[in-house]
């Protein structure tokens, strides 16, 4: 009896989908999306976001950066801010907390590059660099994609 080995490719996920071209209906299509991933962030996390962002303010993107190996940063772009939260523990003990890393409004922007070194070429990861007036702030080792998905959005925002 022969084994026939097939190739199943799989789409890539809604949100990398909608990131080629940014019109309305798909940035409506990325915030539809990204809300189900808002929701399985840890409740923590949200409890925090929801506290920073005021009521007209809904999230439109949520990325996964990594400062540490079992650590991430949690990136929240919303309508009007870019918001980064990342988790800590207090010495050896088990306690941790929720440290919001930056708290950025869009008007306070002045400029988004994505750079890519040898490390983030070998592991399609990217550093988003977020320049404010005397500040330069890092989210590394996002997802490429995501990383360009949300680069553009920001760019999107700021031109407007």
């Amino acid at each position: 009896m022969k084994c026939l080995r097939t190739r199943v490719r799989f789409p890539p996920p809604p949100l990398l989908q909608c990131c080629s071209v940014l019109t309305n209906s798909t940035l409506l299509r990325c915030s539809q999306n990204n809300m189900a991933e808002f929701a399985n962030m840890p409740p923590r996390i949200q409890k925090i976001v929801r506290a920073h962002i005021s009521e007209d303010e809904h999230v439109c993107l949520c990325l996964l950066g990594r400062s540490n190996l079992l650590r991430p940063d949690f990136v929240f772009i919303t309508s009007r801010r870019v918001l980064v939260l990342d988790e800590r523990y207090i010495g050896s003990l088990a306690v941790s907390y929720a440290n919001v890393r930056c708290n950025l409004l869009f008007t306070e922007i002045c400029d988004v590059k994505l750079v890519r070194h040898l490390k983030h070429r070998l592991l399609h990861q990217a550093r988003l660099e977020i320049s404010v007036v005397r500040a330069v702030h890092w989210i590394d080792n996002i997802n490429f994609r995501s990383a360009k998905c949300a680069c553009a959005f920001i760019t999107k925002h700021l031109t407007e």
